[in-house]
Parts: C-alpha cells; structure tokens; sequence
C-alpha cells in the first residue's frame, strides 16, 4: 500500500465513499483512467471519483486521505491544531514544545512562534513596575527577562516617564536626580551628586537650613540629601518660622534653633 502525505496516528478506513470495480464495468475493464487494472475507485460525498493510489483532503480539512486497490479510503488522523483568534491573552512570551509565542496563549490564538526557546522564564512571576537593565537591554519590570518579557529596547535609548517613583533624590553615574528612579523615568539630572554621603530617610524639620552659601528646604541641609534651594541671603528671613529647639552652627555663628538665621535669630556667639 502506498500513502503519500505524512502519516500520523491510526488510519482510518471507510470515509464515506463508493466504491465500484475498475476490472468489469463500472469505470471500464482497464481499471479507469489514472488507476491500475484491477483496482476499484472510490467515490466521496462529494461526488469526486479517485482512482487507486489517488491523495486528497480529508473531510477535516487537516489529514489527508488515499484511495486504495481495494476500493477503500485510508486517511491519516493528525492531531488538527485549532486556535482562537479572538482570544484576550496575558502579555508575556510563552515557550510551546521548543518555540517561543508572544503571548500567554501560545498557539492557541493563532500566534505565529517568534523563535526557539533560548531562556527559561516564568510567565507567572510578580514583578515591580520599574525599567530594568539587563545585558544592555531595558525590560518593562524588575524581572527583566526572568518573566518572559521581551525587552522595550536598548538600556540607553528608553525611559518611561509613566513610572511611580520614590521622590528621594537619587545618584546615578555621578548626577543627581529628583526620584528614586533616576533617569529611568525620564527625568533629567539636576546637578552633581553631593561629595558628601548623605541619607534621604532622615526625618527633617520643616524650617529653612542655611549651610556654606547655600539654603536648604528643612533644618537637615544637605544631609538628606536635598538639593539647596538657592543662595543664602542675610536678609532674607522669616520670623514666623517653627524651627526645632535645638542650638546650631552656622558658618561659624552658633544660633538657638535649627533654623539658623532662617528664622532671622541672631547668633549667640562664635561655635565652639
């Protein structure tokens, strides 16, 4: 017996043909055009007449089917792939028998595969929605390509100005930045990172701080690492201010409150 086509699973017999003697009448004692003498053809629901060793569609548009000697139809039964085109499919690639699919749903949405499977990931994982840099390239969250992610592009060329962020000032390669996600948000610097070490979970007072030539938002200067505010200016106080009881240094001036002279106090005498 001769198949053409691939051959997977049980053959079935009997598709739902005629079948009639080539050899005597029916089709002419030659075995009919196409066939072999002494073969039977077959005849589907169609109407179609096949000859002996003819291959044609089965009746699942999938397998297919061939007219035997004997009159009989044999067809393959493949597993049919059926997808949905419709379907709502979570956003991470997912590795199917070897091949990578741009969604949760592999190929069951119809999606072609998009390459072989090079990493393992877990689609499931629960990320922090923050740009991440790994191997040069930036991924949509902390898992980088952990998650199946595929990455936005590369590390230098994107930023996403759509991310909730910390707002603690951050250093990053040198340049100071307004939120803890430095420049993956978009954000661009505003100024050198301090010399100093500094710590932006010190809980401050709400008063004016003046340090070296500069004014800073509340009474810890730069050791929270705010940035200052602008120039100090001798003459520009505010006596209505609430500063913490404390005595504090200011260029060499000691004052009774840790506004310094924001509050326009004037200093006690020389630091000690």
């Amino acid at each position: 017996m001769f198949l053409k086509g691939p051959l997977v699973g049980m053959l079935v017999f009997g598709f739902s043909a005629a079948c009639g003697s080539s050899g005597g009448g029916g089709n002419g004692g030659s075995g009919g055009e196409g066939g072999s003498a002494g073969g039977s053809s077959c005849e589907g629901e169609d109407g179609v007449v096949s000859q002996p060793g003819d291959v044609f569609p089965g009746p699942d548009g999938c397998n297919t089917c061939t007219c035997d000697e004997s009159g009989s139809v044999l067809c393959t039964e493949a597993a049919c792939v059926e997808c949905d085109s419709s379907l709502a499919c979570a956003q991470v690639t997912t590795c199917v028998d070897g091949l990578l699919f741009p969604t949760g749903c592999g190929p069951d949405n119809c999606d072609e595969p998009i390459g072989p499977c090079d990493v393992i990931c877990d689609p499931s994982l629960i990320c922090g929605e923050a740009l991440t840099c790994v191997e040069g390239l930036i991924y949509p969250t902390t898992c980088g390509p952990a998650n199946c992610d595929a990455p936005l592009g590369p590390c230098e060329a994107e930023c996403d100005p759509t991310i909730v962020c910390t707002q603690v000032l951050t250093c990053h390669e040198g340049k100071l930045y307004p939120t803890g996600c430095g420049p993956a948000n978009c954000d661009g610097p505003i100024g050198d990172c301090p010399d100093e070490p500094c710590d932006q979970t010190l809980a401050c007072g709400e008063a004016l701080t003046c340090f070296g030539d500069d004014l800073y938002p509340t009474t810890c200067g730069p050791a929270n690492c705010d940035a200052p505010i602008g120039p100090c200016a001798p003459i520009d106080c505010d006596p209505n201010l609430v500063c913490t009881a404390i005595i504090i240094c200011v260029d060499g001036q000691l004052y009774p409150s840790g506004c310094g002279p924001a509050n326009c106090d004037e200093p006690l005498g020389p630091c000690e």
